[in-house]
């Protein structure tokens, strides 16, 4: 079996020269080389969230200054560069996915206002995720209320929301983004989903599990996000932990003390995390089963 074509571009990253590496990644934070330039002293890289880690983390220890041009250098949505169609391809695509480029009328009379009082309050423009949203309107509603926002606030937001525009370019240039983690809980003794289920996610490092992230089951015995998605899902175990005996508890049922299962944990392996994996559990008081679903 050959090298997984992720790893293999890893290992070329890692003995690339400076000039090599920023020619690959130079554009991956908008008009902003020297991101990649410094974050080329940083090898190696063990796996791609390491990469983005690293690159993020050239950010967070710039300048004030710097991350204030860094800012300066990202499209206003609809604006200038929309207009005049000098975009670049990846905040071209971005925008235009959800219309955003193509804007008229009263939409476009009310975001170019709210860019400019956006602008004016806090000196850059709105820099907005959009891979985080399903439709403008969620976007409208976000650039309003940061507006409001103190300064210092808005410069911490919008590291945070450069971290996820190139965490997902990251993932499109390195072709990943179909990986992605799910699971759902079927309440197998009531006969439907297992809805109010608290469970967490832990990660296999260095042998150790860390908890990663945790939550609860929605009415479907689902999340309504994949549990990990593009450069966050890496070939390494993961375990699933899903509090079985509280939820019969809380949907009364009488169980023993202590309880015949109480957290139920499945390990499984990523081996290829440009891939889908789907964890279904099937689960009574007493019994459970699992298989990688779809």
């Amino acid at each position: 079996m050959g090298i997984h074509p992720l790893i293999a571009e890893l290992d070329r990253l890692n003995v690339a020269s400076r000039e090599a590496f920023v020619a690959r990644l130079g554009e991956l934070y908008e008009h902003s080389p020297w991101i990649a330039e410094r974050a080329w002293e940083q090898r190696p890289f063990r796996h791609l969230r390491h990469l983005h880690d690293c690159m993020q983390s050239v950010v967070e220890a710039a300048s004030q200054d710097e991350k204030i041009a860094l800012f300066r250098a990202h499209p206003e949505l609809a604006g200038k560069e929309a207009l005049d169609g000098t975009l670049t391809a990846a905040s071209s695509g971005e925008q235009g996915r959800l219309g955003i480029d193509r804007l008229s009328g009263a939409d476009l009379d009310w975001l170019s206002r709210m860019n400019r009082a956006y602008r004016d309050r806090h000196g850059f423009p709105c820099i907005v995720a959009l891979r985080r949203h399903a439709s403008r309107q969620t976007v409208f509603s976000e650039i309003q209320a940061r507006t409001e926002q103190g300064t210092e606030a808005e410069i911490a937001a919008a590291i945070e929301q450069i971290g996820i525009i190139t965490r997902g370019r990251l993932a499109e240039m390195f072709g990943v983004l179909q990986g992605r983690l799910t699971m759902h809980v079927l309440d197998t003794v009531g006969g439907c989903p297992a809805a109010g289920m608290r469970y967490a996610l832990l990660i296999d490092e260095a042998g150790r599990w860390t908890a990663i992230l945790s939550g609860v089951t929605d009415g479907r015995g689902r999340t309504d996000q994949p549990l990990l998605t593009d450069i966050d899902l890496r070939p390494v175990r993961y375990r699933l932990e899903f509090a079985v005996a509280d939820y019969f508890r809380g949907s009364g049922m009488q169980l023993a003390d202590p309880p015949f299962l109480d957290v139920v944990p499945i390990e499984f392996g990523v081996g290829d995390p440009t891939s889908h994996y789907h964890v279904p559990l099937l689960c009574t008081p007493w019994s459970f089963s699992t298989y990688r679903g779809n």
